[in-house]
């Protein structure tokens, strides 16, 4: 339900089926910030963290579990916005090949196809060949 403090009663006029591409009725889709939860506090598509090292926009961040990708520059030990959604061309482990929709893990210095001790950081976009030095990741929710 959106965000509304007053109810109303329900409209008893009925409307006219809708053409393709009419835009007059509201859409079904809702945002969560139209609804009333108390608890909400954003979408976390962006996070802010204390980065280890210095950061340029578009550098990988590994902060916990949690793999992203830095939205702005930023100095070590300074906070930094941290994409968490979305894909995103990232450097890439040689010798490691992806098919599409493959899970795709963070070592620390690159994405690569191996899972043992490395964290999740989502899944190829697209196929990416063994000798390619960049990969294209739509990161984990």
């Amino acid at each position: 339900m959106p965000r509304s403090s007053a109810r109303s009663a329900p409209s008893t006029a009925t409307s006219p089926p809708l053409l393709a591409g009419d835009r007059s009725e509201p859409s079904c889709l809702y945002f969560l910030e139209d609804f009333e939860m108390r608890n909400f506090i954003q979408s976390g598509d962006v996070m802010t963290v204390t980065v280890n090292a210095d950061t340029v926009s578009g550098d990988v961040v590994a902060t916990g579990k949690l793999v992203g990708v830095a939205a702005i520059s930023a100095n070590a030990g300074e906070e930094a916005e941290v994409a968490l959604t979305g894909v995103f061309d990232v450097p890439k482990a040689t010798g490691s090949a992806w098919s599409q929709g493959a899970p795709v893990y963070w070592d620390g210095a690159a994405a690569t196809a191996t899972a043992s001790g490395n964290d999740l950081m989502g899944h190829a976009f697209v196929e990416a060949a063994s000798a390619a030095t960049i990969g294209r990741v739509r990161l984990a929710r």
